[in-house]
């Protein structure tokens, strides 16, 4: 998403990647990105950047880039901010049930609110991260941490990481609704066009899954 638009949804049949309605517009902008929105589609969290001005500039003159995050009932309308900013917040992703919030900060350290109200639960001090989705028992993260490699599992019990699936160009990584497996895109940054596949891993009680049980779901060809 481009940092200085809205952020949209639009209504479909998964099973049969099938559009089924119209654009709405979620978000007045002038800055929307990294949208996360709850399995019944009521809460929706994304990052703001209150002095982006709504033109192709992504800051005011003078001005450093400050990120927020918010979050916003799609039932009522109703937005709020997370309480304490006083840092850059970063990749947010909400819990399938729209009951907790999780995000990074630019002091590296990954935060875990409830929503409603919004107050902290945790907080916990780490480096450079990209979250990527919640597990549906919500006692889970999928984290990338980049430039490095590896796509990593955080315990929101103990605030500790361990490496899930090793590897470069590890992207986009999302729990399965039974907890069971991982879907993400590998991308080879050796290939012309960095090519990249879809596919669904395993998951294991412990250890790391190997390659050899990745699944493919796509041709490379299609991903060049």
């Amino acid at each position: 998403l481009n940092l200085v638009q809205s952020i949209w949804s639009v209504p479909l049949d998964a099973d049969r990647a099938r559009v089924t309605g119209e654009l709405k517009k979620l978000t007045d902008g002038p800055t929307g990105a990294e949208p996360s929105i709850s399995r019944d589609g009521r809460k929706l969290a994304y990052v703001v950047s209150p002095n982006t001005r709504p033109d192709s500039e992504l800051r005011t003159p003078g001005q450093a880039s400050t990120f927020q995050v918010r979050v916003k009932d799609l039932s009522t309308g109703k937005e709020s901010s997370i309480p304490d900013a006083k840092h850059q917040q970063l990749h947010p992703q909400i819990s399938r049930d729209g009951t907790l919030l999780s995000f990074t900060t630019g002091e590296n350290q990954i935060q875990i609110f409830g929503i409603e109200p919004p107050r902290r639960l945790a907080e916990t001090e780490t480096e450079g991260q990209k979250i990527w989705d919640w597990s549906t028992d919500n006692t889970r993260l999928l984290l990338g941490r980049y430039p490095q490699p590896n796509t990593y599992v955080h315990d929101i019990a103990s605030g500790r990481d361990s490496v899930f699936l090793p590897g470069d160009g590890l992207y986009q990584a999302k729990f399965s609704p039974d907890n069971r497996a991982v879907a993400l895109a590998a991308c080879d940054s050796q290939r012309a066009g960095v090519g990249c596949r879809l596919f669904v891993v395993p998951s294991k009680s412990y250890g790391t899954p190997e390659k050899g049980n990745w699944i493919a779901i796509d041709h490379p060809s299609r991903w060049d």
